[in-house]
């Protein structure tokens, strides 16, 4: 149970301030797979061109180090596990700058016993200098064995998300490499899940596990790719449940639907076991 509610949904976090380059954009780009396909993705991969930024970036700069391990919130960080992602971009994110991003938690909800909690955190990434706001984000944490503490119950679900009951308008396989997990944790997330096979086995799993991220910005590539005609401009927002894990050197297949000019509905399994592992997914695109 989560026993110190009220110093959770009351905790002040300090904006984190960070530079970044060409360089970090490029890892980030290869991170989630653009080194697979070179010859489409050159204006991912090489600085003369850009590089292009993907808007899922936002989801690694800025970000800061673990601090719901801080014993006075009495959290059992090692069962939290990451629920929701959503990214909105209000101006598209430079290859290079310097960046201020606050964070806030946003909401502490209460499951019930034995059932877990959600804290939901809401953080922005502006440029340091002049305040323009490049993106929002909003992440959801489930807490396992976390509930039972009196708390509010979650607001309910966007049915607007829902996948459409019909086969879907796209269907895009992305491949990702046996590394894949080594590479993306340079971008900045080094939990052992991700590499360490005796740390992946006592957590339940039979190998390492990609980062719900990582696969994140992957279906983000396919969206970009089939439904914006390859330019990261267009992709102004996009969620997504966290449903399952992804093996590295599976392929996600993203199963895209067509709701409006400018809303997409989506989801992603990998392809090798044809298990959902993002779900509820939905993107929305700027108009040309």
């Amino acid at each position: 149970m989560l026993r110190q509610y009220e110093t959770l949904l009351n905790w002040k976090l300090e904006p984190v301030r960070q530079s970044y380059d060409f360089r970090d954009t490029i890892l980030y780009n290869i991170g989630v797979g653009a080194s697979v396909d070179p010859a489409r993705d050159l204006a991912l991969l090489y600085e003369s061109a850009g590089p292009l930024t993907l808007p899922t970036m936002a989801t690694v700069i800025g970000q800061r180090p673990m601090w719901m391990d801080d014993p006075a919130l009495g959290i059992e960080w090692q069962k939290i596990v990451h629920g929701e992602q959503s990214v909105t971009i209000h101006t598209p994110l430079p290859p290079r700058g310097r960046i201020l991003s606050p964070e806030r938690v946003a909401g502490v909800y209460d499951l019930g016993p034995g059932r877990g909690a959600i804290i939901r955190m809401e953080r922005e990434i502006r440029d340091e200098k002049s305040d323009a706001l490049y993106a929002s984000l909003v992440t959801s944490y489930f807490l396992r064995g976390g509930g039972g503490f009196a708390g509010e119950r979650p607001p309910q679900p966007d049915r607007a998300r829902a996948i459409p009951d019909r086969a879907p308008d796209i269907v895009a396989d992305l491949p990702t490499r046996p590394d894949q997990a080594v590479i993306y944790r340079l971008c900045g997330d080094t939990n052992p899940l991700h590499v360490d096979p005796d740390f992946a086995k006592r957590a339940g799993f039979p190998a390492p596990i990609l980062h719900g991220l990582c696969t994140y910005g992957i279906a983000a590539r396919a969206i970009i790719r089939e439904a914006c005609g390859n330019d990261p401009a267009r992709l102004e927002g996009i969620d997504a449940r966290f449903s399952a894990p992804l093996f590295p050197g599976e392929t996600v297949r993203t199963e895209i639907w067509r709701l409006d000019s400018n809303l997409l509905a989506f989801r992603s399994r990998s392809a090798e076991r044809d298990q959902i592992v993002l779900d509820h997914g939905s993107a929305r695109l700027r108009a040309q």
